[in-house]
């Protein structure tokens, strides 16, 4: 009786051991799968819930055009004039400027990057942004406005509305990036 009682704890022993060992391999094998193609396709979770879907990332990384406007921040956001430029009830002061393929890696690395991000915080504003973007890859467009004064975007897409982000961690690169679209502007030339 003995030898059959050790015979079965041996036996659950090695089925625990197996169960575990299984276990932890399915873990690792999704753990690998998930970092594989995440470095593949290189979107940060966080980046594709700011952004909507991982097509929107893409577009960012990718698009075939990329213009920017000077605008000028509405709080409340009213219809312009009949004849009037704007950008979301935002009227165009400047713009398009075509962004050349430097900067643009620069502005989609920078906005693509989770470490452009405040993510754990929110400001109590209301953003009136001075600058938009628009990154156009064949009918597709993603629309981002930038508010320098309270260090926040959104996103604006067709199919996922407006999403809003505090940018604290990208604001040098951001300002960088504005000065060098916007030189004789002397309300972006003087951001710090």
């Amino acid at each position: 009786m003995n030898a059959f009682k050790n015979q079965c704890v041996s036996m659950t022993w090695r089925l625990l051991r197996f169960s575990c060992l299984a276990s932890a391999a399915v873990v690792v094998i999704v753990l690998c799968a998930w970092a594989g193609y995440h470095v593949v396709v290189g979107a940060d979770p966080l980046i594709v819930r700011l952004f909507g879907i991982r097509d929107d990332v893409e577009l960012i990384r990718t698009a075939e055009m990329v213009e920017a406007f000077r605008i000028r921040g509405d709080m409340q956001r009213k219809p312009p004039p009949q004849g009037v430029r704007h950008i979301h009830g935002h009227t165009i002061l400047a713009g398009p400027v075509v962004v050349d393929a430097e900067t643009r890696r620069a502005l989609a690395e920078t906005l693509t990057s989770a470490w452009t991000y405040w993510w754990i915080g929110g400001k109590p504003c209301l953003p009136q942004p001075g600058l938009a973007f628009r990154f156009t890859k064949g009918n597709r467009v993603t629309e981002i406005l930038i508010c320098f004064e309270c260090d926040e975007l959104i996103v604006l897409s067709p199919e996922h509305g407006e999403r809003y982000e505090d940018f604290d961690y990208g604001r040098d690169e951001l300002v960088r990036i504005a000065k060098r679209l916007f030189p004789a502007d002397d309300i972006i030339q003087s951001l710090d």
